[in-house]
Order: C-alpha cells, then sequence, then structure tokens
C-alpha cells in the first residue's frame, strides 16, 4: 500500500464517518433531549442506569472476540485468504452466541437485585429486564460492523448504525411519548431499534460484503487463534465499558438517578470530542494490519503522526468552545436544569482532548497485536477511575465523578503513546502542533475580546456569532501560521470526492 494510497484510504473513510457522526450526533442529542425534556431528570437517570449496565454487560459476554475480527479479517484480507476470513466471522459468531443468550438470561433474573439492593430504584427493574433480550444482538450486531469495517465499506456501517438507527430511535421514542407512554416504553422502543439494527447489518455483510452462508467457500476453524488474541481483550472490553460507565453507576449508588441524569448530559456532550478522532482511526486497524503485514512501518508511522495532527486541528476548537460556553450549550440544548453540570463538562472536555491527543495509539497497539498490553494499561485506568469516583463523588458529587473519569482516560492514552514509543519508535507529536495551540488560544482571545460589542440577548444568536467569530480567527490563523501541510491535499481531495466535488 503507497503512502497516498494509505492517506486517501483513511481519509475517504474518515470524511464518511464524520458525516455520519455528526448526523448521529445531531440526532442522538435529539434523542436526550426529547427524553430529558418529556420525562425529566430522574427518568432519565434511569434509562442511562439501565444503558450502562447493558453496556457493562455486553461487553463482558463478547470475550473480547468482536475486536479480533477486525484485526484478523483484514489480516487475512492482506494475505487473500478467503477460507480465514469466513473462519474468523464464523468461528466468532459460533462462541459469543451461547455466551451472550447466557449472560442475557442472568440479567434478567437478577435485574430486581441490581435495582434495589445496588441503586435503590425499582423504576430500574423493568429496564433491565427489556434490555437483558438485547444482550446477544447487541454483540452480534457488533460483530457485523467488524465484518464491514475489515473489508473498509465504511459506509454501510455509517448510514446504518449512524444514520438509520438514530433516526428509528428518535422517531419511535417521539412517538410513543406523544402518545402518552412513559419510561418502559421508551425502553422497547429501544430494543426494537437494536434488533432492526443487527438484522440490516446482517443482511448488508452476507449481500454486500461477504457471502458466509451462499458462498461455496470452506472456511477454517480458528477457535484457537482468536482466543488466544482475544481473551486478554474479554477484560479490555469490560474494563473500557466500565470505565464509560462507572462513574453514573457511582453517582446512582452514592446520590440519586436524578444526578445521573445531569451529567449524562455533559458527559456526551463532552464527548464530541472524540467524533474526529474516532472518524480517522475507523480503518486505522485494518489498514496499519495490511501495512503491518507488508512489514511497512514507515508508512504506519505517516498515518500514526497525521491522525494525531488532524485531531488536534479538529478538536482544539471544540474544546475551547466547551469550555468556555459549556453551561450556555447545556441550557440552549437540554434546558435550565441542567446547567448545573456545566462544571463538570468543562472537566470532562479537558480530559476528552488529552485522551484524543494519544486516541490512535491505543488501536496502532491492537493492530501490533499487543493486546495485552491494551489490558494492562485499561485495569490500571479502571483502578484509578474506580479510587477516584469512590473518593471525590460524595464530596465534589457529578465534579467529582467527571474529574475521575477525566483523569482516567488521560492516563489510558498517555500509556499507549508511551508504549507505541517504546516497543516500536514511534510518537504522534510533532512541532506543528504547537502552531495549532496558538492558533486556538489567539482564537479564543479574540473572542474574549470582541464578546463585550455583542449586544444582542437572543440566546441562539448570540452563541451563533461568537462561534462564526471564532471559526473566523482560528481558521485565518491556520493559514498564517502555515498549519497545512501537503499530506492535507490528501484528506481533503478524498473528503470532496465523495461528496462528489473536485478540489485541484
Amino acid at each position: 500500500m503507497k503512502k497516498n494510497q494509505a492517506l486517501k484510504t483513511i481519509a475517504k473513510s474518515a470524511g464518511i464517518v464524520f458525516a455520519g457522526m455528526i448526523i448521529s450526533k445531531f440526532l442522538t442529542y435529539l434523542y436526550r433531549m426529547i427524553i430529558a425534556r418529556y420525562l425529566g431528570a430522574e427518568s432519565y437517570g434511569v434509562l442511562s442506569l439501565g444503558f450502562a449496565i447493558l453496556g457493562i454487560v455486553t461487553s463482558l459476554s463478547s470475550l473480547g472476540l468482536a475486536s479480533g475480527v477486525t484485526r484478523y479479517v483484514s489480516y487475512y484480507i492482506g494475505k487473500e485468504d478467503p477460507s480465514k476470513i469466513k473462519g474468523t466471522i464464523t468461528s466468532t459468531l459460533k462462541m459469543i452466541v451461547p455466551t451472550t443468550v447466557i449472560f442475557g438470561i442472568l440479567l434478567f433474573i437478577f435485574s430486581e437485585i441490581l435495582s434495589i439492593k445496588l441503586f435503590n430504584n425499582p423504576q430500574l427493574t423493568p429496564i433491565l429486564k427489556i434490555f437483558s433480550f438485547l444482550v446477544p444482538v447487541v454483540v452480534i450486531g457488533f460483530v457485523f460492523e467488524k465484518v464491514i469495517d475489515a473489508f473498509k465499506r465504511i459506509n454501510y456501517r455509517v448510514y446504518i448504525r449512524n444514520i438509520w438507527e438514530s433516526a428509528l430511535q428518535v422517531s419511535l421514542t417521539l412517538i410513543i411519548l406523544l402518545l402518552g407512554f412513559k419510561i418502559n416504553a421508551v425502553a422497547v422502543a429501544y430494543l426494537i431499534t437494536i434488533i432492526i439494527n443487527a438484522i440490516l447489518l446482517g443482511i448488508i455483510v452476507e449481500i454486500k460484503i461477504f457471502p458466509l452462508f451462499r458462498s461455496n467457500i470452506i472456511s477454517t476453524k480458528l477457535y484457537k487463534e482468536l482466543l488466544s488474541y482475544s481473551w486478554p481483550l474479554i477484560f479490555v472490553s469490560f474494563f473500557q465499558s466500565v470505565t464509560n460507565y462507572v462513574d453514573s453507576l457511582f453517582i446512582g449508588a452514592f446520590i440519586s438517578a436524578y444526578f445521573v441524569g445531569l451529567y449524562n448530559v455533559a458527559l456526551p456532550t463532552a464527548m464530541l470530542i472524540l467524533i474526529m478522532p474516532t472518524a480517522l482511526t475507523s480503518l486505522f486497524v485494518p489498514v496499519t494490519a495490511e501495512m503491518y503485514a507488508r512489514n511497512n512501518k514507515n508508512l504506519i508511522h505517516m498515518a500514526y503522526k497525521n491522525i494525531c495532527r488532524w485531531t488536534v486541528m479538529s478538536n482544539l476548537p471544540i474544546c475551547l468552545l466547551l469550555i468556555f460556553f459549556s453551561s450556555t450549550i447545556l441550557r440552549m440544548l437540554f434546558g435550565n436544569e441542567y446547567m448545573a453540570a456545566g462544571t463538570a463538562m468543562i472537566i470532562l472536555a479537558i480530559g476528552y482532548f488529552i485522551y484524543s491527543l494519544f486516541f490512535s495509539s491505543v488501536y496502532l497497539i491492537q493492530a501490533f497485536k499487543r493486546t495485552k498490553l491494551i489490558f494492562a494499561n485499561t485495569v490500571i485506568a479502571l483502578i484509578i477511575n474506580i479510587i477516584l469516583n469512590i473518593t471525590l463523588i460524595p464530596a465534589y458529587g457529578i465534579n467529582g465523578a467527571a474529574a475521575a473519569t477525566a483523569v482516567s482516560f488521560s492516563i489510558l492514552g498517555i500509556l499507549a503513546a508511551i508504549q507505541v514509543y517504546l516497543n516500536h519508535n514511534m510518537q504522534p507529536l510533532s512541532i506543528e502542533i504547537l502552531k495549532l495551540f496558538f492558533a486556538g488560544a489567539t482564537a479564543i482571545l479574540s473572542l474574549k475580546l470582541l464578546s463585550r460589542y455583542i449586544l444582542t440577548g437572543d440566546i441562539i444568536l448570540n452563541l451563533s456569532i461568537k462561534l462564526c467569530i471564532f471559526i473566523g480567527i482560528y481558521v485565518l490563523m491556520l493559514f498564517l501560521l502555515r498549519c497545512f501541510q501537503k499530506e492535507d491535499k490528501v484528506i481533503f481531495q478524498a473528503f470532496l470526492k465523495k461528496i462528489g466535488l473536485r478540489w485541484r
């Protein structure tokens, strides 16, 4: 794979994923806004607890095998071995179906104990019983997603997961709430959405990607190889899921579901910072796995540094806006009740920005088959997160939970970057990133100076004017400081080509 071809592959997928994630984030925000405004913070918090428990159970029951699908299918594509491609997929499905069904049954049985004994909230019991049916569905759908990623047909995943699923979820939920139904019906709507989505993903894989049932290819059984690669990821997936949700669980246990609701408007808003690194790394593992199979580490290092630079370029303005306009953003999106989560959102934004700097490092370790390192890093981050949550939440509430998450995710990213450097002599940072920080600092300071002259009292108009001023100054500084490099032309061309335009 040539230098420009590798960048174009990543860039094209990034453009598709970025567009899909923007649509998805808008629809997800609309979904959260609808629930938050119709049901209030208490019920929204109960649903958030349900989502957290479902996420942890599905992560543990997947055995870490879904992540192995991306790596091995990509690797055998590079080796041009269809029997092992099919064997990777079928072996994975045969192992995860029984375990996910068992975990779903256990969640149903113990739903009342979890709800009352741990969270002292009987309203959570029916939510967990409904979600228990989703455990195998979520994991199987996730496997199909990984197959799509491995074949670099990222557009199908974006259409189904980011656009179709989000649109259906919003539509069903809004109809149910307008008809007067409450929280349990919202959970049923979510159940229906995820089932339909998993079926569509399976159909796409069979018809458009790789025929599992219609082909005469004899699959090679890869149980041992997959388990050898994935067993550390069993715990990695579980611990990462716990790390993502542990703050909500501790808030629910130490305080109440109401504050879980407040926290869960700040958290997804701060996670906007992960849109670009997620988009850029959507094909990073399969592309680097192919290059690694061909022993082309120079191209991997080049892609690694460019992804970090593109991440900072796009994320810095988002982070600064979330920091300086936190309460205004939450008030505009969710209402006055949720402005109390403004400080938590600032803390989370800073933590996720640091994590985003080294986001690709985590995936690079996975491409290099160093899954035990990922496991160790995740355990360290989780332990730190739990200790900080137990220490800080009783004293500082949701701000303490935000600090715990910010610190643990920052450490997770930094550890991965250090390990990539020590083992492969690769690091993502460059002197050009300092120019980007200077551009961002100049833009936000200029906005602070100009804000006194913006006299409109309308909150949306006020924020829109400030946003335009900030982005305008930031882009101007990027050009003045010559922050763009020749490789950037590749991503611009690839993105414009995807939307039917040309740039010379």
